[in-house]
């Protein structure tokens, strides 16, 4: 009979230490899609409530038969938590074999987030941006913040100045002591949203997710040819700024509309052009126009945390990093 050694805790300093790149990441993802695409996945909507202005809770659950994993994530958010220094986001994932049905991994889900989000950035970066994109405007200087830059860097080349603004002047020039001459990036940090967007070529935000929007993106400051990511729903664009938008992606639109009907989320979304299992069949619409306007929409999907966790737990194995808790049944 074969013993199970038990599941592998990985914290955040074993996951830093695996070496794995987002652009490794964007290439395990784009895979994954193919298998939603092919309608190989099982991925029921994300559960997500708020419980306060800046706090919430949700759970993704999913299952890829095809790569033999399941997979659940439960996290909470709380934006005051910045000022005590602990981190906004905080949670923790848990990875399932299909074979048995054994728990193999707990790993902490801020990183595991953190990575796959900016994976699935530098996805549509390198497919929408336009060609010779060259600033960047980040709004939020946190974790999102550094790991989009790097993104966005791997994806488009060209990326030589990045414009940053963040509520929080300490996390801000934080985010300028760490980043500067980092990526081959001039780092600037600006003293307002409208500073950071307008004129860039590419725009990302990853504001707090709260109850009630307080849009500060006007339809005037997106330069004509912006790619604007959105990683904090439609938090901090204006329903005109929507309006405006040539081309609306999401990584899932199904899920989008999910969150707006069942969670009061995305209110200003109204069209999803195509999103990530639309691009993996082939066809779905893209950049026409260097001046075409494109913004995307990210929901953050249980099948994104799934293939990244395969991902992550298969290089751990490989080296041995994290600790092999033993089973309560033996």
């Amino acid at each position: 009979m074969h013993t199970f050694s038990g599941p592998r805790y990985l914290t955040v300093s074993d996951l830093q230490g695996l070496g794995l790149t987002i652009a490794r990441m964007a290439d395990v993802l784009e895979q994954a899609f193919r298998y939603k695409a092919a309608g190989e996945v099982v991925s029921p909507p994300m559960t997500f409530f708020h419980r306060g202005q800046g706090q919430w809770f949700n759970s993704m659950v999913c299952w890829i038969p095809s790569l033999g994993y399941s997979g659940c994530k439960f996290q909470s958010g709380d934006a005051s938590n910045l000022q005590f220094g602990l981190p906004s986001i905080q949670g923790l994932y848990m990875l399932c074999e299909s074979e048995r049905g054994r728990i193999v991994a707990l790993i902490d889900a801020r990183w595991l987030t953190g990575i796959r989000t900016a994976a699935i950035g530098a996805l549509f970066a390198r497919r929408d941006a336009r060609p010779g994109a060259a600033t960047l405007g980040i709004l939020g200087c946190g974790l999102q913040g550094r790991l989009q830059l790097q993104a966005i860097k791997e994806a488009v080349p060209t990326i030589r100045l990045c414009r940053a603004y963040d509520t929080d002047t300490d996390q801000a020039q934080r985010y300028l002591d760490e980043m500067a001459g980092r990526h081959d990036v001039e780092i600037e940090i600006v003293d307002s949203p409208k500073a950071a967007v307008s004129g860039a070529d590419i725009v990302m935000s990853s504001g707090p997710i709260v109850r009630t929007r307080t849009p500060v993106i006007e339809p005037g400051w997106l330069e004509p040819g912006c790619l604007y990511l959105s990683l904090d729903r439609d938090c901090y664009i204006q329903d005109e700024a929507v309006a405006a938008m040539d081309l609306i992606l999401s990584d899932d639109k199904e899920a989008l509309f999910h969150a707006r009907d069942h969670e009061g989320s995305f209110s200003a979304v109204t069209r999803v052009d195509a999103d990530l299992s639309d691009i993996a069949r082939g066809g779905a619409p893209g950049r026409q126009h260097p001046a075409d306007r494109i913004a995307v929409f990210i929901n953050g999907l249980g099948i994104e945390d799934l293939a990244a966790a395969i991902e992550v737990f298969q290089h751990a194995q490989e080296q041995q990093l994290g600790q092999v808790l033993q089973p309560q049944w033996q």
